[in-house]
């Protein structure tokens, strides 16, 4: 085991945690379509609703964005790192599943990432050897370090 040294970036939370993948994807496609409908001059039923409700779930996708950065990289920040063994792979459409395991103390456990499917993700594949950031006052709770730390 040893501690963490590698603070994960924006945009590699953005590219591979789902939570903060999927609120970056709701907020660009509300703009998107509501400046296609601006651009093309197409019909609103009610513009005023499209709008409220678009800069509304912008701000809720912000907070989402910040929550998951901010608690990422706090999570990095105080935990440490250990040697483990991806288990599963699974994907499906944009959506990927990690499941790997790791021993500490003579006590094996086994936990299950949801990722947004993208090269780097892809690229791991069951039986590799990964670095797993682990909470030392809950060893239960664990994230990936691989797909987070950049490659030095």
């Amino acid at each position: 085991m040893e501690k963490n040294r590698l603070q994960p970036g924006f945009w590699r939370i953005v590219d591979n945690d789902y939570i903060a993948t999927f609120s970056m994807y709701t907020i660009g496609t509300l703009w998107v379509v509501y400046l296609i409908f601006k651009v093309f001059a197409l019909e609103f039923r009610d513009e005023s609703f499209y709008l409220i409700l678009s800069i509304v779930l912008t701000v809720l996708g912000c907070a989402v964005l910040a929550w998951r950065y901010w608690r990422i990289r706090a999570f990095f920040a105080k935990g440490e790192r250990t040697r483990g063994k991806l288990v599963k792979t699974d994907f499906f459409r944009s959506t990927g599943w990690l499941e790997y395991e790791y021993t500490l103390k003579g006590k094996r456990y086994h936990r299950k990432e949801t990722v947004h499917r993208n090269p780097r993700t892809r690229a791991l594949k069951e039986g590799d050897l990964v670095w797993v950031v682990f909470d030392p006052q809950r060893p239960e709770r664990a994230m990936l370090a691989d797909i987070y730390e950049e490659k030095g």
